[in-house]
This record gives structure tokens, sequence and C-alpha cells, in this order.
């Protein structure tokens, strides 16, 4: 559903072709990452992003090569989790975080036994390409009060928060 007076009123439900993070920069163009994507240890790690210029009447598939889930993220009891974020300013310009959180013990509740890949892609075409992966921050729930002011959540080392304001 999609609201345009700050959610006194709803669109009719228009079905997505995948759950995840969705973001729309204005009441057309938007952006839905498939949270569901499992790949096996060493492979490649492809994320699926839909985009839509139709404010979500139609969805377009890609995929985005975000490195590859490395082979010691079975840790010793098997466990690993992905996590993944975006965030476009306008559009045209975007980011995608992914990160990979795995365990290097046996306990899981020890943040130390924890270790984690984090990748950035971008685009500068409203996601027709992206960049190569490359090391990125461990960010995930993207929110932006501004074109520049924006938090998300950092997996690494724990749960924190990222600011930043540029």
């Amino acid at each position: 559903r999609i609201t345009a007076d700050g959610g006194s009123t709803w669109s009719e439900p228009r079905p997505v072709p995948a759950m995840g993070e969705a973001q729309f920069v204005d009441a057309n163009k938007g952006w839905l990452i498939d949270s569901s994507t499992t790949v096996p240890l060493g492979s490649s790690r492809s994320l699926s992003l839909f985009s839509t210029t139709d404010g979500g009447r139609s969805w377009v598939p890609s995929t985005v090569d975000m490195g590859s889930v490395p082979d010691s993220a079975g840790g010793s009891s098997g466990g690993w989790s992905s996590f993944q974020g975006m965030h476009f300013r306008d559009a045209t310009h975007g980011e995608l975080y992914s990160t990979i959180a795995y365990m290097t013990g046996s306990d899981v509740q020890d943040p130390t036994k924890w270790d984690t890949v984090c990748t950035q892609a971008s685009t500068a075409d409203g996601g027709a390409t992206w960049s190569p992966p490359r090391d990125g921050p461990c960010a995930v729930q993207l929110t932006f009060d501004s074109s520049s002011q924006g938090y998300a959540q950092n997996w690494q080392d724990g749960p924190t928060v990222y600011v930043t304001s540029d």
C-alpha cells in the first residue's frame, strides 16, 4: 500500500515480488531488496533487487554482486546470517550494503565469537549498473532525515548505531 498524505489514506494493496527492505524516492520510483536469498559457503553473494517506475504496479528484477560468503562462515556450529540495507539519495544515486555475520565459536550469545564480512556497492544510474563490491560498513536498516543526516544499525562487534551528517 502507498500513502501520499502521511498515512491518512492508503492505496489498494499491490503485490510485491519479494519480502525485504523497500525504498521510494518519489511516488513512482522505488527499489526492493529480496531478503530471502541464501547461498552456500564460498559462493558469490548476489542480491536480488527489484525496481519500479510506476509506484509498484510492476517490478523489474536485477541482481547485484556483493562478493562471496567466506568458507569460514560455517563456524564450529555452522551458524551464519546475512543482512542487507540500501539507501537511494535520489532517483539515480544509491548504495547497497551486505553484512554476513558468522560464528567463530560455540557461544552464540558472546559477540566476540562472531565475525562479519561487510560489503558495499554503488550505482549512479538508478540501479541499471553497480560498482564491484568493496569493503563497506556493516550497515542495515538505513534511515535518512534529509539528504545528509542519516542513521543505520551496525552489526559488527555487537549492535550499535551509525550516524552520518554527510
